[in-house]
C-alpha cells in the first residue's frame, strides 16, 4: 500500500496540499541478473495520505551493485552506475535527469513532459572551439 511512509523520497508540493513521493520496487533473492534494469516510480498523495495517482512517471533507478548468492542477496551502490536526479521544481513541475543520458526533462504533476533540453557534452564543446 502506498503511503507517506513507503516513499524513498518525498516532496511537499508548495502552494498546494499534497505530496509527491518516489518509490522503488523491491529486490528478491531469486531475481535473475538480467532483471536488474529497474525503475523508480513517482506518485502523488493528498494531504490526508490517500493516493491521488499511484504512477505519475517512471524513471530508471540508480544502478545498484547486486551480488546473488545461493540463498542470499547483497545490494549496494555501484561506483560506476548511472544516477538519476529528481526534484520538485517550483509548485507544479518535476525536473528529471540521469547521469548516462544528456537530456533534462521538466514534467508537470500529471507526468506530462512540458519541456526538455540537452546538456552540452564537454567533448563536443572542446572539439567545436
Amino acid at each position: 500500500m502506498l503511503s507517506l511512509e513507503s516513499a524513498r523520497e518525498l516532496w511537499r508540493i508548495p502552494g498546494q496540499l499534497g505530496y509527491v513521493g518516489l518509490r522503488s520496487l523491491p529486490f528478491y533473492v531469486d531475481q535473475r541478473e538480467e532483471d536488474h534494469g529497474r525503475f523508480d516510480v513517482l506518485y502523488r498523495l493528498g494531504t490526508d495520505g490517500d493516493v491521488e495517482s499511484d504512477s505519475i512517471y517512471a524513471v530508471p533507478a540508480a544502478e545498484p551493485l547486486v551480488v546473488c548468492g545461493e540463498r542470499s542477496l547483497m545490494i549496494g551502490s555501484h561506483p560506476f552506475g548511472a544516477e538519476p536526479f529528481l526534484s520538485l521544481l517550483g509548485d507544479d513541475r518535476i525536473v528529471y535527469a540521469n547521469s548516462r543520458v544528456p537530456t533534462v526533462l521538466l514534467l508537470d504533476l500529471s507526468g506530462t513532459v512540458q519541456d526538455s533540453f540537452d546538456v552540452p557534452n564537454r567533448e563536443r564543446v572542446r572539439k567545436s572551439q
